[in-house]
């Protein structure tokens, strides 16, 4: 049961999660301090950016990515990139699945009592990037976590971009979830029904500190 692709799926997805973090994290303050500007032309592009990755199917997304990055691509070729059937390709999988979930938090921060707040820094000789950084970050770092945390367990169950740009490939690209996936297709349910079993413990702990960070949102 505890075999070999079994413990080289829980480190793969834990090393996205550890790859993924800091850039979601520096992506959606990016959003978020641009989002304050106001501008409807840019909230239009924020709200496509944030939107995209959950309307359109994440079975989409992964062949767009293969078709682009790729290494016969014409990016690919240029740059001389190839996403497919690599670490970077899942790890960039996994970024554009959390999109969604931590720039909806952090924006969601974004209420009167911070533009006040905003506005007071300002007259006191403060400018915006300053005023964002050390005023307004500090603020929402709940509203981070959080989004933080739901990201990480939307990544954790993500399959369908990360198998098609990764290629479900044992022991390299095969995340927990493609793992749970792989176990009931080879008809080793016992080892499937361990993995969920993890990955329901793991949610439930997500739940608990969603809740406790919640409660000071």
């Amino acid at each position: 049961m505890f075999n070999e692709d079994f413990s080289n799926s829980l480190l793969l997805t834990g090393q996205i999660i550890l790859v993924v973090t800091i850039p979601l994290i520096v992506f959606s303050l990016f959003i978020a301090y641009f989002s304050q500007l106001k501008n409807k032309y840019l909230d239009f592009i924020i709200e496509l950016i944030i939107n995209i990755p959950i309307i359109f199917p994440p079975i989409g997304i992964g062949f767009l990515l293969v078709f682009c990055f790729s290494k016969n691509s014409i990016i690919g070729q240029i740059f001389d990139i190839n996403l497919v059937f690599s670490f970077t390709g899942i790890c960039v999988a996994a970024f554009l699945t959390g999109i969604p979930f931590i720039t909806r938090s952090v924006i969601a921060a974004n209420n009167d009592n911070l533009n006040r707040l905003s506005e007071a820094a300002y007259t006191l000789g403060r400018g915006k990037i300053n005023t964002f950084v050390f005023v307004i970050v500090p603020l929402i770092m709940n509203n981070i976590l959080h989004g933080l945390i739901l990201a990480i367990g939307r990544i954790v169950g993500e399959v369908g971009i990360t198998m098609m740009i990764g290629g479900n490939i044992q022991g390299k690209t095969t995340t927990v979830s493609l793992e749970i996936y792989n176990a009931v297709l080879d008809g080793e349910n016992n080892r499937a029904l361990m993995l969920a079993i993890i990955l329901f413990v793991f949610s439930f702990m997500l739940f608990y500190f969603i809740r406790l960070i919640g409660s000071k949102i």
